[in-house]
């Protein structure tokens, strides 16, 4: 029988025993994890092709204790209704910038709504595409496929590294963002060879690159300098096309967007009525 605290929906279907009736997973609590939170909820979406929606019933405050992190193969739309994703009550990871409070691995195209991701230990939101695992290795993305993320009324303020991290670029070298410093290295050193979209509309992406932790930031050049508000990393074949909307990238600590094409693509951008400026304060 279906339990309240998970208010699962997919229609005339059971996943697992559960009765779900429009692809639709729910979440209705503020809980790390557990039935009803928004980890479980990523977490049915990774096993389940069925799930394609990821809902917030009402306006949640999550503290997350780690990323949480989204492989399945469908597309993925997540509708926030305002909730905050944090991650300020857990120690910066200064390691590498592989994680994030939410971090989708694979070939999916993502649309998020109505969200806010505040005070990472690592990345906001990450994206890294392709697939990887012990078994098989890398995998790229089918030719076929073209990526495209989607924010929409999306806030990201104060995470350690990036805000956004799109990353389908194996390392390019010198002051990008797998220049080894330390222990940081290219988490995802793999070209994409499928193309990339991104649009945000009426969102932040602001006071971004905090860079709390044992790091040289005198340094002009390299890691860790070089964390953006935005960045969009595309590597192989395919083109990189970028939509900012009613937007604002202010205060991060690099570039306010960064839109970085190696390869055989092309690369447009589209910008209506959103702004780009100041250093990190």
């Amino acid at each position: 029988m279906l339990k309240k605290s998970l208010f699962l929906s997919v229609s005339l279907a059971t996943i697992s025993g559960i009765a779900v009736a429009d692809s639709t997973v729910h979440v209705t609590n503020n809980g790390n994890d557990g039935e009803g939170s928004f980890r479980y909820a990523v977490g049915l979406a990774n096993n389940y092709s069925e799930i394609d929606k990821i809902l917030f019933e009402d306006v949640y405050s999550i503290g997350l204790q780690s990323e949480v992190v989204y492989t399945g193969t469908q597309d993925l739309h997540i509708e926030g209704n305002g909730s905050t994703l944090s991650g300020g009550s857990v120690n910066v990871d200064t390691d590498k910038w592989d994680s994030g409070l939410f971090v989708a691995k694979g070939c999916a195209s993502l649309t998020i709504e109505d969200l806010t991701f505040e005070k990472s230990f690592n990345n906001g939101l990450a994206v890294f595409l392709g697939h990887e695992d012990e078994d098989s290795g890398y995998q790229p993305c089918p030719d076929d496929v073209e990526v495209s993320i989607g924010l929409g009324n999306v806030f990201v303020s104060q995470s350690q590294f990036f805000g956004v991290l799109v990353d389908g670029q194996k390392t390019t070298d010198f002051n990008t963002d797998d220049y080894i410093h330390h222990n940081c290295s290219d988490p995802w050193p793999h070209d994409v060879n499928v193309p990339i979209s991104v649009t945000v509309t009426d969102s932040e992406v602001v006071q971004n690159g905090r860079l709390d932790g044992d790091f040289d930031i005198s340094l002009e050049t390299g890691c860790p300098q070089d964390f953006d508000g935005l960045r969009v990393d595309q590597g192989g074949a395919g083109d990189l096309d970028a939509t900012l909307i009613s937007s604002y990238f202010d205060h991060n600590l690099a570039d306010g967007v960064e839109l970085d094409e190696k390869g055989d693509g092309s690369v447009s951008a589209e910008v209506e009525g959103s702004t780009f400026q100041g250093e990190r304060i």
